[in-house]
């Protein structure tokens, strides 16, 4: 497994997408639709260890599936209570090139066009759904915790990552 994921960071971290040594692009070592789906959350949430701590992957034999997975999310105790709507892209930013797999993952378009979509077509209207409907209001009552300014944060959060991911952003 050590020599797979060295093949896995040879190809994100390289400019092309492409392992140097082996010539596959990265694609063919990860899923990306669970890794696109993991970026999202911890962006949404601004995890700041996503991709570098609090970060869990799992793979299965070869003969079952050969790809690399993401899952499942943990630790948030620190960032769902501090919820900061920050016009950056956070996960992929916070720690630049030292960052961690997102950071190099988000330098290819591939990826960025999975998140992309995965937030425009999955996430983003299930989001919406959940802020504008009674849900978090029965939640609060339930749990007797103070929701709004959560709620005001994912939604401003959500408004800024829709409008980035909506318009071209081939210039971040």
């Amino acid at each position: 497994i050590a020599n797979f994921y060295n093949q896995v960071e040879g190809a994100v971290y390289s400019s092309d997408g492409y392992n140097p040594i082996t010539h596959k692009h990265f694609s063919e070592y990860i899923d990306l639709k669970s890794f696109a789906k993991y970026y999202l959350i911890q962006e949404l949430l601004m995890h700041c260890d996503a991709g570098n701590n609090s970060f869990m992957m799992y793979k299965d034999i070869d003969s079952k599936d050969s790809l690399l997975h993401t899952g499942p999310i943990w630790d948030f105790d620190l960032y769902v209570r501090d919820v900061n709507p920050w016009n950056v892209l956070y996960v992929s930013a916070f720690y630049g090139k030292s960052g961690g797999i997102y950071y190099h993952l988000w330098q290819h378009g591939e990826f960025r066009d999975s998140v992309a979509n995965i937030y425009k077509t999955e996430l983003y209207p299930v989001l919406r759904n959940i802020l504008h409907s009674n849900y978090l209001d029965s939640l609060q009552h339930v749990l007797n915790v103070q929701i709004p300014e959560f709620t005001e944060s994912v939604e401003k959060r959500s408004e800024f990552l829709y409008w980035l991911f909506t318009t071209d952003s081939s210039d971040i």
